[in-house]
């Protein structure tokens, strides 16, 4: 699970829906598990740097929504879900793009002395068919030495 960096990054993306003015919206699944450390010491820290990661950005139409804890399987959850226009130009002379409304979700907890981050966007639209896949994902998830 660990290699020399200290941290372990997977994402999966589906096919997404092509747009009319071109990009395409897209749900994806991200898994980061990084090792703890002096300045990320728990999930709770993680997830504060996150946020305040995000607020710094120039974001289109960014809001942080929820910000909850939970429990699944014995296991503390700390979650942000926030929303954001993801339709942005990749190059300035670019058309403006369409409206992408973009939900994500975060959630952090601890396990075997690390630190665990998964990650769902999609788009608002199938925010709920997303938050599904998660929370089954979550509750099959088991951990193999």
């Amino acid at each position: 699970m660990r290699d020399d960096l200290g941290y372990t990054h997977l994402c999966f993306t589906g096919p997404g829906v092509i747009l009319s003015q071109g990009g395409e919206v897209n749900t994806s699944i991200s898994f980061l598990i990084e090792e703890k450390n002096s300045a990320i010491p728990d999930a709770k820290a993680a997830i504060e740097y996150d946020i305040s990661f995000l607020e710094s950005l120039p974001l289109k139409d960014y809001q942080l929504l929820e910000r909850s804890t939970f429990v699944i399987n014995n296991i503390v959850v700390e979650q942000f879900i926030n929303y954001q226009d993801a339709g942005v130009r990749e190059y300035p002379e670019d058309p403006e793009p369409e409206p992408m409304p973009t939900i994500q979700r975060q959630l952090y907890f601890e396990l075997d002395n690390m630190i665990w981050s998964i990650t769902i966007g999609s788009n608002q639209a199938v925010a709920d068919i997303a938050e599904q896949i998660l929370v089954n994902l979550l509750y099959s998830l088991r951990i193999l030495d």
